[in-house]
């Protein structure tokens, strides 16, 4: 299928920085070797992560990390690498957590929930607490999220927060969720911590119990 988008144009947005070091007439520019480029590129990045999660130096992680700006399907090869380690060391873990912290969107990155949901149970099982009995929990999403049943990973104890989620949606129209968090779904229970703190609970999102909403904004 031939791009109807500016040559130029299409290569930033696939995650190429350096256009000018490619030749750039429409009738010399071979997009099948520029994905050939691509792809290898996101492999070899993707593994660079796998090793990173895999090894026990936080700094190498984050150099790694780091690097995936270059990258356009890197995050998603690297967490299927990820969902087959079994493990990670505790410092891996906390280095992650304050990833997962600060980039709200890794999930869109990812691009694929199985494989997030896979690797999450693998990266936060050094940091998992023990849970003995289900817990109700909320979020505040789009209405788009209730409708098509794929609830995000990030939930709150806190229903006043989950709220205030749901209002920044309701332009478009949002909804606040109630669950009942199995033990199994539960990845993470964060602690208070000042300005990031949501009361936020990392959950496994095809564990989760029955979900209902309990309010709606538009």
């Amino acid at each position: 299928m031939v791009s109807l988008l500016p040559y130029d144009y299409a290569l930033r947005v696939r995650g190429y920085r350096n256009i000018e070091a490619v030749v750039m007439t429409p009738d010399h520019f071979d997009f099948r070797a520029a994905l050939r480029e691509e792809r290898s590129r996101d492999k070899q990045l993707a593994k660079m992560l796998a090793d990173a999660f895999a090894g026990d130096d936080p700094e190498k992680l984050l150099q790694a990390i780091d690097q995936m700006e270059y990258a356009v399907d890197g995050w998603r090869l690297a967490l299927a690498r990820v969902g087959r380690l079994g493990e990670v060391s505790p410092e891996v873990s906390a280095a992650f957590l304050n990833v997962w912290i600060q980039m709200k969107h890794l999930p869109l990155e990812v691009g694929h929930r199985p494989t997030m949901a896979k690797a999450l149970r693998v990266l936060l099982s050094p940091l998992r607490p023990a849970v003995s009995e289900s817990m109700k929990l909320y979020r505040g999403a789009s209405a788009r999220e209730r409708r098509s049943r794929l609830y995000g990973f990030s939930w709150s104890q806190d229903v006043n927060i989950a709220e205030s989620f749901a209002e920044a949606k309701r332009s478009i129209g949002a909804v606040v969720m109630e669950t009942l968090a199995t033990p199994e779904a539960v990845l993470l229970i964060r602690e208070p911590e000042g300005f990031y703190d949501e009361g936020e609970v990392i959950v496994d999102p095809y564990r989760l119990g029955a979900v209902r909403v309990i309010g709606r904004l538009t």
